[in-house]
Formats: C-alpha cells, sequence, structure tokens
C-alpha cells in the first residue's frame, strides 16, 4: 500500500485557505446557523417538555390516593360504595362487592382533567368476617 504524504506545497495552500482573516462568506453563514437552529429547537422543546411535564406526580398521586382508600376499605370492610373528588382534580371511587364470606373492594382512580380517564384502578380479594 502506497502512502505519501501531502506535498509542501499543498499544505501551506490549504493552510493560507483556512487561517484567511477575510471571513466567511454568506452560504456559509446560513449554513451554520441552520444548523444552529435546528439542533437548538429540539433541545429546547425536550427540556421545556421534561420542565412542564406533570404527568408523573400525577399518577404518583393518584396511587397514593388508591392505595390509600384500598387500606381504608381493607380496615373498614363494612363500608359502602363511595365517590371522594381531590382538589388536584383526581376522583376516587371506592366499590365494595361481597361474595359470601368474602368482599372484592375495587378502587378507581379518574382523571377530571382529561375526560375522566382512569388513571389507576387497584383490585383486592380481602375476607368480611368480623373478627
Amino acid at each position: 500500500m502506497d502512502v505519501r504524504p501531502y506535498s509542501s506545497r499543498t499544505v501551506v495552500a490549504l493552510w493560507h485557505r483556512w487561517s484567511d482573516s477575510s471571513g466567511q462568506t454568506l452560504a456559509e453563514t446560513l449554513v451554520a446557523m441552520s444548523l444552529f437552529v435546528g439542533v437548538l429547537v429540539p433541545l429546547l422543546a425536550a427540556i421545556g417538555n421534561l420542565l412542564f411535564d406533570d404527568r408523573a406526580e400525577r399518577l404518583q398521586e393518584a396511587l397514593h390516593l388508591a392505595q390509600t382508600e384500598m387500606t381504608l376499605a381493607e380496615v373498614l370492610v363494612g363500608t359502602a360504595n363511595g365517590h371522594v373528588e381531590d382538589a388536584h382534580g383526581l376522583t376516587v371511587e371506592r366499590q365494595v362487592t361481597r361474595q359470601g364470606s368474602l368482599a372484592q373492594i375495587d378502587v378507581k382512580v379518574y382523571d377530571s382533567r382529561k375526560a375522566n380517564r382512569i388513571v389507576v384502578h387497584l383490585t383486592k380479594t380481602v375476607s368480611a368476617q368480623s373478627p
């Protein structure tokens, strides 16, 4: 394999071209600006979505409400069906169905900001006999 270094004249010519202090052309400036904007706009959009997206916090709050309601329904197995609205736009619905000595507890949390879409649904079967 034949590997030849660049001639000194080629290197000097390239050096003078890159070190020319006359500035950039309009085409070079436009290409650089379009690349900069093409990277900057999606990056800022992604950062904005991360900062202003509260879905994870709402899901965590909905899960906490559902677990609290499930625990309350387990402790008080004799409780009836219930419907509670949270101050943050979440609605908790509890339904207790008895089947002999067992009780099935369904807890659903709806998001009223999203057309009452179910966010969390917990189901548990417990013994309905009193101690």
